[in-house]
């Protein structure tokens, strides 16, 4: 499932339009090294017309700490980069401590999969 949704995202970025994202694709599974030098793959990477970078999670499982974890790591291995980006979480719901996490931040948005027409 989630290598159909990230191909249906790459071929088709314009789904993100409807919640508020007019995005270009970068790259896929791109590579970071995050602060404590381990690698990280990203799932996706695009662009909004303004130029700043999002990085989108993408779970077929209900998002959670970790994935909370995952992408606030993601984030602040780019910004040692310098690339200041936001964050999407796409997940098929979400358990409670995540929306808490999330809700306090105004750089990582969620998309639940039954959003963008995945059951």
């Amino acid at each position: 499932m989630e290598a159909q949704l990230e191909e249906k995202l790459i071929n088709d970025p314009s789904i993100l339009l409807d919640f508020g994202y007019d995005v270009e694709k970068i790259n896929r599974q791109h590579v970071i090294k995050d602060s404590d030098g381990k690698t990280r793959f990203l799932d996706l990477i695009f662009q909004d017309k303004n130029g700043k970078t999002i990085v989108i999670e993408l779970k077929n499982v209900k998002a959670t700490t970790n994935t909370y974890k995952q992408i606030n790591n993601y984030l602040k291995s780019l910004k040692n980069y310098n690339i200041i980006s936001n964050g999407i979480v796409i997940a098929r719901g979400y358990e409670p401590d995540f929306y808490e996490l999330i809700n306090e931040r105004e750089d990582i948005d969620f998309i639940d999969l039954e959003d963008l027409g995945f059951e």
